[in-house]
């Protein structure tokens, strides 16, 4: 059998409705705020600019949004991760990040 098992549709609509890009976006700012208070030097020299000018002038774009389930754990694990890509102010690709969220959308990763 080679069907997808996940209805496209429904995805699409439950991404949208519990507005994840969003979240994630908000959990990546808050992020960034806390390497700047850890380091201020490293963050400004990894995002190239400071946190407010990186979530004003940056453009964030949703790239993947994936359901997995890690069986590392017992019983298996079940969660969502959101990449969201980075392009600075001039439209050039800078970096992406993953959100890594479980299903009351609490976040337990970011890289």
């Amino acid at each position: 059998m080679h069907e997808i098992p996940i209805n496209s549709k429904l995805f699409q609509e439950y991404i949208q409705k519990n507005g994840l890009f969003e979240k994630a976006r908000e959990y990546l700012k808050e992020y960034f705020e806390n390497c700047y208070k850890q380091d201020s030097d490293a963050s400004l020299e990894d995002m190239r600019a400071y946190c407010e000018k990186v979530m004003k002038e940056y453009n964030f774009r949703l790239k993947t949004v994936a359901i997995n389930k890690h069986f590392f754990y017992e019983p298996p694990r079940d969660y969502l991760w959101v990449c969201i890509s980075i392009e600075d102010e001039k439209g050039s690709y800078f970096c992406q990040y993953k959100v890594f969220f479980d299903f009351p959308f609490a976040v337990f990763h970011i890289c």
